[in-house]
């Protein structure tokens, strides 16, 4: 996918675009659906395609009322003036809370989407600094949904930059200060400090949260990391990585620098299985209705765990790493099952 535009071009054109589409997408929905009923008399499984239309349908329906909404909280802060104030933050948190609810409800109601967490540890305050797995369509937004809704917390989001083509993503993550990098940049150096910045200053009721994998698991993808790896000379990595079936190799620049600036905030490995069978939309077609919940687990360290020396602190994140890798190994399902 090309760079995005500059905001101003995804303001005044992009964003009213994508609005007009959405509008236009809900009025022709209704047709939409009849032709999806009746294609789903001649396809295999139960609705398929009804099921993945209506989920469409719903997902421009919020993007539509999203954007008015948005549009009213620029007005309702002064036109941007007051944007940062405590009141006009929290909206934009209900606002987001609400968002992610209608969309995991649907794919819920719609898809059959069930979470399942293992050995969940009752919630306690302190701020915490997020390492997930990446892989599958939407686990940040589940994850986002998870922190913001099942435990209360205010995110702090690392995400790609090409994710600023998504209007509500674009807007809130801009106006909450969230943090969009491009990984594969030459400069991407750079970024470092801004993540630096972003995890700086967590409230108890906060949650800082990056993927150090850079990008969600493809074969192609683990392939292109353990070859940079050897690359850079790093073989002992490269054997660590090549050792680890359902994981990219950890780019450990941005989660050191996140620990760096939040020293007395807890590190938090989020693990989770299902979803990586949900990579494309065919994928999904074909796995419609989900019958397996998606299994998730977290491990929740202290800051003393968090060795001090650089080297040791890259060795443990891998190590880490492997355990996530083994625990997504022994719950994955065979290939066909």
């Amino acid at each position: 996918m090309p760079h995005v535009p500059p905001r101003l071009v995804r303001r005044l054109v992009v964003d009213p675009l994508f609005f007009l589409i959405a509008l236009l997408g809900v009025l022709i929905s209704p047709a939409g659906l009849l032709v999806s009923a009746i294609l789903d008399v001649f396809l295999p499984g139960r609705l398929r395609t009804t099921r993945l239309v209506a989920l469409g349908v719903v997902y421009l329906a919020c993007e539509a009322v999203a954007l008015l909404a948005l549009f009213g909280l620029w007005v309702r802060s002064g036109f941007g003036l007051a944007m940062h104030s405590p009141k006009v933050e929290e909206l934009h948190h209900r606002f987001l809370r609400w968002w992610l609810s209608r969309l995991i409800g649907a794919a819920q109601r719609l898809l059959g989407l069930r979470i399942a967490l293992e050995d969940a540890q009752a919630p306690r305050p302190g701020a915490v600094l997020v390492f997930p797995r990446h892989a599958g369509a939407g686990d940040s937004l589940l994850i986002a949904q998870l922190l913001m809704v099942g435990y209360g917390r205010v995110p702090r989001v690392v995400m790609k930059d090409t994710l600023q083509w998504a209007p509500t993503i674009d807007i809130v993550g801009n106006r909450l200060g969230g943090c969009f990098i491009r990984p594969a940049d030459r400069g991407a150096d750079r970024f470092i400090e801004r993540i630096a910045e972003l995890a700086t200053g967590l409230g108890g009721n906060e949650a800082f949260v990056l993927f150090p994998e850079g990008g969600n698991f493809t074969l192609r993808r683990r392939d292109a990391a353990i070859t940079k790896l050897r690359e850079q000379g790093r073989h002992d990595y490269a054997e660590r990585a090549e050792a680890m079936q359902h994981l990219l190799a950890p780019k450990p620049g941005g989660a050191l620098a996140a620990i760096a600036a939040s020293p007395q905030a807890d590190p938090v490995f989020v693990a989770h299985t299902g979803l990586e069978r949900l990579s494309s939309l065919g994928q999904i077609w074909r796995s419609l209705p989900l019958t397996e919940p998606i299994v998730g687990r977290y491990w929740r360290l202290s800051p003393s765990d968090v060795p001090k020396d650089r080297d040791a602190q890259v060795e443990w994140l891998y190590t880490w790493w492997a355990t996530i890798d083994a625990w997504i190994g022994s719950r994955a399902r065979p290939d066909g099952a």
